[in-house]
């Protein structure tokens, strides 16, 4: 019974959705086999470090301050750099549609 679920899960499933994909013309023969090699090879990777990565995170060392531990002289900081470089990058790229809050941006800086 397990056999037919993981073989309906992990094979058919995706057999299934890259034909589709194939046959509909939204993706080539070689798209679907660099996507399967590409998954393949993140899995890998993560079968290998996952247990580093869950004893990090459970042993409490990834824990970071909150806003309430930085003094005020450093919060001060880091809004006058965000203020900064975002009007550093308004002057030198006022045109530039990069960004959809363009205008947000410059009714602020001014």
């Amino acid at each position: 019974m397990l056999f037919v679920a993981v073989w309906d899960d992990v094979v058919k499933a995706p057999l299934v959705l890259y034909t589709g994909r194939i046959y509909l013309g939204m993706h080539s023969l070689i798209d679907v086999v660099a996507g399967i090699i590409f998954g393949l090879v993140t899995l890998a990777l993560w079968l290998m470090i996952h247990e580093y990565v869950d004893e990090f995170i459970t042993s409490g060392q990834n824990e970071v301050g909150s806003y309430f531990s930085y003094t005020k002289q450093q919060l001060v900081e880091f809004i006058n750099t965000s203020i900064l470089s975002t009007a550093v990058i308004h002057l030198y790229f006022p045109d530039s549609q990069l960004w959809s809050s363009y205008e947000d941006c410059r009714l602020a800086l001014s």
